[in-house]
């Protein structure tokens, strides 16, 4: 897939001066007596956010956990919903938004887990609308399909501004898999002229930029959906469940803003590593684009599923930032870390997991191998100028990352490579090692 299965789908146009959250939604309700893959508008769950507005059957569903997304704001947070197309009378529901956008453009990011295809022809699944609650009219737009990919367990997305007719609907050429997590950024302009909105989405496998991408990977086009009546107004967020095709799938962490860094991602983790020294783990870590947060918590797991607050770093909210944290650590075994940043206004995101295993260093070892996101290096006791680097077969240095002084121990962010074979070559005190990895 082009970009390393990295496809996006935005709506061009204009962001207004004063950017503006809207919503925002991790799904995060007590499960207080209440069964799993209940019904989202039960008001025992999100009853009160969530309104009903078509259909009495089948029900879009709310169960936990949700989804998880690396970098992005919500993962992992509280849980998340499902929804189906099928026959029968299917619940489509909708959330309010905190004010109506009239003018510019609007932003809604969210976590999308496609469950089953939506078949050949495709339905849509989620949209804006101008109104909100039990009746909010049927000014929908902004609408996101999806339908069968061109292999098994892929699916196609697709968008219209606001038809429904198959002729109109725009699809990637690309396929996406079923089962794996995106996220999923839609941009709808409101121009005051007639006809004339502007409507995209970008969808990412990894990663989050820190700006706003300049070209979409899809836009609206069509000349038949592009002149259907403009929205007046937006001011709500649906869910839909269709009638026709079979897709299914999860919805999480729903972000609606006026701006890119206010949906998507409010501050960018731009590194996250490890070191072992003397038995303890030094976190490092690096940032940009720090607005409004309030800071870091370090959290600490031992089976990389359970994870307990070890600590608390205060934002600087500056430009460019670089933090440190020491833990010593509690086992011999691996030892798991992330960090979940908070913004002032309570929202917050995870950082990748990296881990250490308290391994000496006694010679050039890697974990794992093949590796995807981080590779743990065990090696000899660092020195003031040592240095790690990856290496590609024909022998052109890739990464290099200066190793902290003393340190038997270190992790290096691999993410960004191509799938292949790799050397790790380790440069101590004037000595130099190597040893093969696999990037998956």
């Amino acid at each position: 897939m082009k970009k390393l299965f990295t496809l996006v789908f935005l709506l061009c146009a204009i962001n207004i001066l004063n950017a503006q959250a809207l919503l925002i939604e991790d799904f995060n309700y007590t499960s207080t007596g209440v069964t799993a893959n209940d019904s989202l508008t039960n008001t025992a769950i999100g009853g009160a956010q969530w309104k009903r507005h078509s259909g009495t059957l089948n029900p879009i569903l709310w169960s936990t956990p949700g989804l998880t997304y690396a970098g992005y704001t919500g993962s992992g947070v509280g849980g998340g919903i499902s929804f189906a197309h099928g026959t029968g009378s299917r619940e489509d529901a909708n959330i309010a938004l905190s004010d109506s956008i009239k003018l510019g453009s609007v932003y809604a990011s969210f976590l999308l887990k496609v469950t089953a295809s939506g078949g050949a022809t495709g339905d849509y699944f989620t949209h804006f609308l101008s109104g909100n609650g039990s009746s909010p009219g049927s000014d929908f737009k902004g609408r996101i399909f999806f339908k069968d990919g061109s292999v098994a367990n892929t699916f196609k997305l697709g968008l219209s501004k606001g038809s429904t007719s198959v002729a109109s609907v725009v699809y990637s050429s690309l396929d996406f898999n079923i089962g794996q997590t995106y996220l999923v950024v839609m941009k709808y302009t409101i121009n005051p002229s007639t006809a004339d909105d502007a409507f995209c989405v970008y969808i990412f496998s990894s990663g989050v930029p820190a700006t706003e991408p300049s070209t979409p990977d899809l836009a609206a086009s069509v000349a038949a959906d592009l002149a259907v009546a403009d929205i007046s107004k937006i001011y709500g967020f649906a869910i839909r469940q269709g009638s026709s095709g079979t897709g299914a799938g999860i919805v999480d962490a729903i972000r609606v803003s006026t701006s890119w860094n206010s949906s998507p991602l409010p501050v960018t983790i731009k590194s996250f590593s490890a070191s072992l020294l003397n038995n303890s783990a030094s976190l490092v870590w690096n940032t940009t684009n720090e607005n409004n947060v309030d800071g870091f918590t370090i959290e600490r797991s031992n089976d990389g599923n359970t994870y307990t607050n070890i600590g608390f770093v205060a934002a600087k909210n500056t430009t460019s930032n670089s933090y440190t944290f020491n833990d010593v650590l509690q086992i011999k075994n691996a030892t798991y870390y992330r960090l979940k940043i908070t913004d002032k206004d309570g929202s917050f995101k995870y950082s990748s997991v990296i881990v250490m295993n308290a391994k000496s260093g006694i010679k050039l070892d890697i974990y794992p191998n093949p590796a995807i996101n981080n590779l743990v290096i065990t090696h000899p006791q660092s020195t003031v100028n040592s240095t790690v680097k990856i290496v590609n077969i024909d022998g052109k240095n890739l990464i290099t990352q200066n190793l902290q002084n003393g340190a038997t121990q270190s992790t290096i962010d691999v993410s960004k490579l191509i799938k292949g074979n790799y050397l790790v070559v380790f440069e101590n005190d004037g000595t130099r090692s190597a040893t093969q990895f696999v990037k998956q």
